[in-house]
């Protein structure tokens, strides 16, 4: 493996349990067999987040992304988090009194009437102003983060290509719930021409899907703009990617024009977030994109869980051909159905720093394929 190559992806606290089970694959050498530099690119990590990259042996990029704070968008992408929280619960009806309060009513409301104002009526209205002034500063700026954190910390590659790309002749791009299978030497043998490599996801968009709706919602919002654009007969899917430093930037410089552009606000209430801009970005530039040949990579979300197989603990194949893909993404929550992967992927990160990160801390081997 070249050691011009780099491997990023993005994790803050939350995301360490499962960036773990990445490592320990991508470095063993009867897996990933990868000993090269490897990045993590967050939007702020804790002391004990940082602690855990040193003891990796893993560089560290953090940007706050800042700039967003002014994005045209961000006030749509506050109430779209915010849409998607549990409503508050009214406040609860009194109950039936007691009978010795029943007996007591009539007498109860001729002390209190004529009162301009009372206690409850006081307390009433103190709530129904709460509810008329909608959410709190904090509560839009907790919805902000967590926009920024979920669906825009990619972007911090940006800065990473600026600041280091001349440092390295190929990227890996790719989220933490990656598990590797085979050597990454297979992956980056394919970056040969000046194009993003990428893999598409199983299921053809069919009318009615997800993504159907999504791309009806692109011709809806642009009007006569959006007509005759074919947005693909599958999604592309940004969780693993590779490509030169220079294709890199370029191709993801491009999609946070169009992401941040203000005639694209009106996408983001209706879901659209960075890979929907990416699909967009293939559209009107198909010739800038490549697909790995099939077998490199698998995500396991949209189709791709039909696809595989588990043959032994964290090892997959191809259930029709008997092919062991290189690199398996478990997207969409797929890592769910495997209780080996299950059990990191929702531990309590707190616990993970404590025992990682902590006084006793040291890097974990990998597994034994």
């Amino acid at each position: 493996m070249p050691e011009s190559t780099a491997v990023l992806f993005n994790a803050n606290d939350p995301q360490l349990p499962q960036a773990h089970l990445f490592l320990e694959s991508l470095r063993d050498e009867n897996r990933g067999a990868y000993g090269g530099d490897i990045w993590v690119l967050s939007t702020g990590l804790s002391p004990a987040g940082r602690r855990y990259v040193e003891q990796m042996n893993l560089k560290l990029l953090e940007d706050p992304l800042d700039y967003l704070r002014r994005w045209p968008g961000r006030e749509v992408a506050q109430e779209f988090v915010l849409a998607g929280k549990p409503k508050k619960s009214p406040p609860a009806k009194a109950q039936s009194p007691p009978s010795f309060f029943t007996r007591c009513r009539s007498l109860l409301r001729r002390v209190f009437e004529g009162l301009d104002q009372t206690f409850w009526k006081k307390l009433s209205a103190k709530t129904d102003a709460a509810e008329e002034a909608g959410p709190t500063a904090a509560e839009l700026e907790e919805c902000y983060l967590e926009f920024r954190n979920k669906r825009c910390s990619k972007l911090i590659v940006l800065k990473f290509l600026e600041d280091h790309g001349d440092d390295y002749q190929r990227v890996i791009f790719c989220d933490t719930d990656v598990l590797a299978q085979g050597p990454l030497r297979q992956v980056v043998d394919q970056v040969v021409e000046d194009r993003l490599y990428y893999r598409h996801e199983e299921n053809p968009i069919l009318p009615g899907t997800p993504l159907w709706k999504k791309n009806f919602a692109y011709k809806t919002v642009m009007g006569a703009q959006g007509n005759g654009l074919d947005l693909g007969g599958h999604e592309i899917n940004i969780g693993f990617l590779a490509a030169a430093p220079s294709v890199m930037w370029k191709l993801w410089n491009a999609q946070k024009e169009l992401y941040l552009a203000e005639e694209h606000v009106g996408l983001i209430s209706r879901g659209w977030h960075e890979q929907d801009f990416f699909r967009l970005l293939r559209a009107k530039r198909p010739e800038e994109f490549a697909l790995f040949r099939e077998g490199t990579v698998v995500h396991t979300c949209n189709g791709g869980l039909q696809c595989i197989k588990q043959v032994r603990p964290m090892m997959f194949q191809y259930a029709d051909s008997g092919l062991q893909p290189a690199m398996v993404h478990f997207a969409g929550g797929t890592w769910a159905e495997f209780k080996p992967l299950s059990a990191t992927y929702n531990m309590d990160f707190n616990a993970f720093l404590a025992y990682y990160a902590g006084s006793a801390a040291r890097p974990a081997r990998a597994r034994a394929a």
